[in-house]
């Protein structure tokens, strides 16, 4: 395996993850607030919250990467673009919340 494969390879699986777990997260009802309780609420925009910023520093340590040589401009631009898309769902829905 090449180098870079070694940089790739955990990244997307941080990536993969992160996807799994937003979508389980919905699958949840987190986004349904018309069938949760005041505390429920509460409890749900602390999550979004948390995956705000999660997603947020993602894409610093992308930029990071990419900076140092480790990703190339096709890798760095198509993760960067998948991590943007769920930041800005996360966003939308705590701007829903507000």
């Amino acid at each position: 395996m090449s180098a870079w494969s070694y940089v790739l390879i955990p990244l997307f699986a941080i990536v993969l993850i992160a996807a799994v777990l937003w979508v389980y997260r919905l699958g949840l009802g987190w986004e349904k607030g018309d069938a949760q309780d005041e505390g429920d609420a509460d409890m749900s925009r602390f999550a979004l919250e948390d995956e705000k910023a999660r997603l947020l520093m993602q894409l610093k340590d992308l930029e990071h990467e990419y900076a140092l040589g480790k990703l190339s401009e096709s890798d760095y631009l198509g993760l960067k673009q998948f991590v943007e898309r769920d930041a800005l769902r996360v966003m939308d829905a705590l701007e829903k919340r507000s």
